[in-house]
């Protein structure tokens, strides 16, 4: 048990490090940096980004879950919230930031990610409402490369032109039947487009002819990875984390 709660601790380290490097560099490497102030971005991005820290803490909390399992640690809820807990220091570096600001919203919204995730642990022992992520290039970033993006890697997480959000469940779940396959799973996507900035597009509207920005959803037909049966741990936790991302993106 000392020797599982070691690997543990030092995997949690290893993350968070690596984590923090990257998010560094991409988003606070060219930030000033003032006093701790806050800021109101409920309005901004078309909710885009709260969808976004939605995900990213369930998917952090989700994989952590499933590491402890691995190594036979005992789940308490302290560590069911890993997410939460991850991307706290984000929000705190955000209000140090004059860029940003420490948003009470994120906050809310990272800490429902990691709840949501534990409770479905709770309950069923395995997700049943399964949050995915797709991307594809708007062909906007261009237009404000700072903001959005300067390359693939970047816009992935920048842009949110082109990112969707998904919420995925298995219509065996939800229709109470075992007629469907397994991995088969139902999905339903939130996008939206033509954002050049938080709140409005200011003068950038006038390098993109279609000023109006929209909000979208979206229906398909997903894949449940985690169906498949293995007994390597490593590939168990590698189909979680690839459970996380939407393939093929549409149907």
């Amino acid at each position: 048990m000392i020797q599982n709660t070691t690997k543990s601790i030092f995997f949690g380290l290893v993350v968070f490090l690596l984590f923090w490097f990257f998010f560094y560099i991409l988003w606070y490497s060219q930030q000033m940096s003032g006093s701790f102030h806050f800021f109101d971005d409920s309005k901004e991005w078309l909710f885009m980004d709260k969808m976004g820290h939605f995900y990213s803490s369930f998917v952090l909390s989700w994989v952590f879950i499933e590491f402890l399992k691995l190594n036979s640690i005992h789940i308490r809820w302290y560590s069911g919230i890993f997410g939460f807990y991850f991307l706290l220091p984000i929000e705190i570096m955000d209000g140090f930031s004059m860029g940003y600001g420490f948003s009470i919203y994120d906050f809310i919204v990272n800490l429902i990610g990691s709840v949501v995730a534990y409770i479905q642990f709770f309950f069923f022992k395995k997700i049943i409402i399964l949050p995915k992520f797709s991307f594809l290039q708007s062909g906007l970033a261009h237009i404000r490369p700072e903001l959005l993006g300067y390359d693939f890697i970047t816009q992935c997480f920048k842009d949110y032109n082109g990112q969707i959000y998904w919420l995925n469940i298995s219509p065996n779940f939800l229709f109470k039947t075992n007629i469907f396959p397994k991995w088969l799973l139902l999905s339903v996507g939130y996008s939206a487009f033509g954002m050049l900035g938080g709140h409005d597009n200011g003068s950038f509207s006038e390098n993109y002819p279609n000023k109006n920005r929209t909000a979208s959803f979206h229906f398909s037909l997903d894949i449940d990875w985690n169906c498949i049966k293995t007994k390597s741990k490593f590939t168990k936790l590698f189909l979680c984390f690839l459970s996380f991302f939407k393939i093929p993106i549409y149907v």
